[in-house]
Formats: structure tokens, C-alpha cells, sequence
């Protein structure tokens, strides 16, 4: 779950805590990133932190599950 703790919208006091969410839910809360998006770099910047970002997590998800796999096999 994405949430930047800066989001105008949706105020850092709201959103979950570990605790509060499932065994399997990921929180992810850079403290920027606003509500739409997560530019970096400097003007006009960039957009790509959020791809970048998900994309790593997802990989090292990946691989937990290969090792799990290989270990409970």
C-alpha cells in the first residue's frame, strides 16, 4: 500500500500503521510524494521514483518467494 505522508488529501494521522493492516500487506510511506505521483530530480523532474521503486520491491518479492520455494520444496 502507497501512501506519501505529505499527500494533501489523505493526512499522515489517517493512514495505517503495520499493525493495523494484514500479515501480507507492504506499507510503503516515503514522507514525500504529494497525492500524484512522486517527482524527483530538479525542475521539471522526473517520474519515474514510483516505477523504479515498485519495481524493486516487486523483484525482491520475487526472489523471497524462489528462496521460500526452493527451501520448502
Amino acid at each position: 500500500m502507497v501512501n506519501a505522508r505529505n499527500d494533501p488529501f489523505v493526512p499522515a494521522w489517517s493512514l495505517p500503521r503495520q499493525r493495523d493492516v494484514g500479515q501480507r500487506v507492504t506499507l510503503w510511506q516515503p514522507t514525500h510524494g504529494g497525492h500524484v505521483g512522486f517527482p524527483q530530480g530538479p525542475i521539471p523532474g522526473h517520474v519515474c521514483a514510483m516505477p523504479i521503486a515498485v519495481g524493486g520491491w516487486l523483484a525482491s518479492q520475487l526472489h523471497t518467494t524462489q528462496v521460500r520455494d526452493e527451501i520448502d520444496g
